[in-house]
């Protein structure tokens, strides 16, 4: 449309489906949403079989800082969070100024742990607390991919491996391949 599209947050609950964000296309979380401690730009939850292909130039974007007095402090607005799915692949585009995570890996009410997942070719940039958080995962692959200028609140890495969800800490077969981390305050990997 030459203009990003300006949307509340979103969530995918069906499985068996293709997202494609054509080139130069942006997404972008609506001034004075997002107002949820948790309110991420875009929820997948309990899916099979989902492809999110953001091709050149696409961008996810939020609107980092999410401070008081307006939004209660939360380090859990992530630009995209995959929740006790499977087999889901993340392909390519920027996600930017998120409220939390860059993007966020875990547990549903449903399945202990995501399954399946590949994050390749993604640029993750200004993340308020990690630009990737792998919470329980079995299977994750994260190859050619950048996590750049984390800061806001702890940890602030570009990747954080963190188990912390008993009984739901899952950190099964993952691989990390040609990643780079860069200007990232408290560092690149924990």
């Amino acid at each position: 449309t030459g203009t990003p599209w300006q949307v509340q947050p979103l969530f995918l609950r069906r499985s068996n489906v293709n997202v494609v964000l054509k080139a130069g296309a942006v997404l972008e979380a609506k001034e004075g949403s997002f107002i949820g401690r948790s309110d991420c730009l875009l929820r997948i939850t309990d899916c099979k079989n989902v492809r999110l292909e953001l091709e050149k130039g696409a961008t996810f974007r939020m609107r980092r800082p999410y401070l008081p007095p307006r939004y209660k402090k939360a380090e859990w607005r992530h630009t995209l969070s995959i929740l006790g799915s499977t087999n889901v692949t993340v392909q390519g585009g920027t996600y930017s100024d998120c409220g939390g995570d860059g993007i966020y890996v875990s547990n549903s009410g449903k399945l202990n742990y995501s399954t399946g997942v590949t994050i390749r070719n993604v640029q993750v940039k200004r993340a308020w607390r990690n630009g990737l958080s792998v919470i329980s995962a079995k299977d994750l692959l994260v190859e050619d991919s950048n996590f750049d200028e984390t800061s806001g609140t702890n940890p602030q890495f570009g990747i954080d491996l963190e188990p912390d969800t008993e009984p739901y800490g899952y950190l099964v077969n993952l691989t990390f391949r040609r990643i780079r981390l860069r200007n990232n305050l408290h560092g690149g990997f924990t």
